[in-house]
């Protein structure tokens, strides 16, 4: 049986998303996720709340796209696999960190605005947007790519997509 590790949070953003550009192209996002959970003590009546706070990481456009239209207080849905990892700080003490790494997201607030502008509506629209407009751009280039194909690799590339176990059908292990 396989095992499944993967997180899931509806929180709110303790900050705005701290966005770190490599060298390489690449960029990451990190910010802290504030749940909470609530409970009435059954003896005195008195509510009890316990917040907790989970740092995430976001990779790629994803990082960009949360930091663009959320900010400190927002509230959004994250699901991806836990990771964890030691450092070593300045003081020469081993430190362990445990991440959220995001590859699902739903932005649950309204879209930051911009001053002297009205708020961009909801913010997954927005974002559904963009991706929209990224997959039509990406089939365009595909289908460009195809069309400079010779009939027969054109036509050996469709059969390798099709067949099981192919690029879009990978066999399950």
């Amino acid at each position: 049986m396989k095992s499944i590790n993967k997180a899931q949070l509806i929180g709110h953003l303790g900050d705005d998303i701290k966005l770190t550009f490599f060298d390489s192209g690449g960029v990451q996002g990190r910010v802290s996720i504030a749940t909470s959970s609530s409970w009435t003590n059954k003896d005195t009546g008195e509510i009890h709340e316990q917040t907790q706070w989970h740092t995430v990481i976001f990779h790629k456009g994803i990082a960009e796209l949360v930091a663009k239209h959320m900010k400190k207080g927002s509230q959004m849905y994250v699901e991806g696999p836990i990771k964890y990892r030691k450092y070593t700080d300045s003081n020469g003490v081993e430190r362990k960190i445990t991440e959220i790494h995001c590859d699902v997201f739903q932005f649950l607030t309204e879209s930051k605005s911009t001053v002297g502008q009205e708020k961009l509506g909801k913010a997954s629209d927005v974002a559904q947007q963009e991706i929209d407009e990224e997959t039509d751009k990406a089939v365009k280039e595909m289908q460009a790519r195809l069309d400079e194909l010779s009939p027969e690799d054109r036509e050996k590339l469709l059969e390798e997509i099709r067949n099981p176990g192919g690029i879009l059908n990978p066999k399950k292990e």
